[in-house]
């Protein structure tokens, strides 16, 4: 989420990407995508954020082996104040875990068996680079986020 430009951190994190079975991305930065290779760019479900002109979807629920989502960039939920807009959301669509990204936070939070998680960011400018690396199987999910991968740089 939020690369905002930051090339050098999707081109760091790209072999990762393509070990794995999907790439979430949550806006502020939709046209990086176009950086990746394209085995990457067909795995990628994507949302723009409030600073991207794209047409892409400001939504998306889905489900990965059994794991029901819903992924927002946040600014129409106003995460930047609470996360309860999106909470509401979550329970409505009964979703198992909400990903959204704006406030380049990270944060894994549950509340009442509803996850909301925000990878933070990869905005060159902000003081630690994050993301999230998730594993879903069989209905269950882990979710870990990220902070030192981009340390020493």
């Amino acid at each position: 989420s939020d690369s905002h430009g930051n090339k050098k951190a999707l081109m760091k994190l790209q072999p990762l990407m393509k070990e794995n079975d999907y790439v979430l991305f949550l806006g502020d930065g939709v046209t990086d995508i176009n950086y990746l290779d394209e085995d990457v760019r067909k795995k990628t479900l994507f949302v723009k954020g409030n600073c991207d002109l794209s047409s892409a979807p400001t939504e998306i629920s889905t489900e990965i082996e059994g794991v029901k989502i819903f992924m927002t960039h946040g600014n129409e939920y106003s995460v930047k104040s609470t996360p309860h807009k999106l909470y509401l959301k979550g329970k409505e669509l009964n979703a198992d875990v909400c990903f959204y990204g704006h406030t380049h936070r990270a944060q894994i939070e549950k509340e009442d068996g509803l996850y909301l998680i925000n990878p933070g960011t990869l905005n060159r400018y902000a003081d630690k680079l994050t993301f999230c690396y998730c594993v879903f199987q069989d209905g269950k999910f882990t979710a870990v986020i990220n902070e030192n991968f981009f340390e020493n740089e």
